[in-house]
């Protein structure tokens, strides 16, 4: 660890997991997360936090098991208050107001990261609100809303 990173969590040491900023319920924290100072962010709908390895979604290429096509929140019912993943012995919280474990910055889909003098915005992707690719690349001319099965 190298001494500015130990600096700067020793500074944010007691601000690691308080909102810092709520707009609209998302929720923002600002601290040393993967050893580098960053900000989180995600819109603390928890209870439609299924984890990354658990969320259910639509096989779009079954030679390609990473290209699949993310569902919309209001497609799925709530997720599960314990989806049976933990990070570092951290399971998913039950609120996200005011709370964040590892589970969140490692494990919740809704959780995203950006460096301290980015732009931070919660697209509609982000929320979930709207389908989306996981391999985008591959569907350039593909609108995800129309796709049925």
């Amino acid at each position: 660890m190298t001494k500015e990173i130990w600096d700067e969590w020793k500074r944010l040491k007691d601000d690691r997991c308080r909102t810092e900023q709520q707009k609209a319920g998302d929720i923002y924290w600002r601290g040393i997360i993967f050893m580098k100072s960053l900000i989180a962010y995600c819109d603390g709908n928890c209870q439609k936090a299924w984890g990354v390895c658990n969320r259910p979604d639509y096989q779009l290429d079954p030679g390609e098991p990473d290209d699949v096509l993310f569902l919309r929140d209001d497609e799925l019912g709530d997720a599960p208050a314990d989806p049976g993943t933990y990070e570092g012995g951290d399971g998913k919280p039950f609120s996200g107001h005011y709370l964040c474990s590892k589970w969140c910055f490692r494990e919740c889909e809704r959780c995203h990261f950006a460096e301290p003098y980015e732009d931070v915005v919660l697209t509609d992707e982000k929320r979930f609100r709207k389908r989306h690719f996981n391999m985008p690349y591959r569907h350039k001319d593909e609108d995800p809303e129309a796709i049925t099965w």
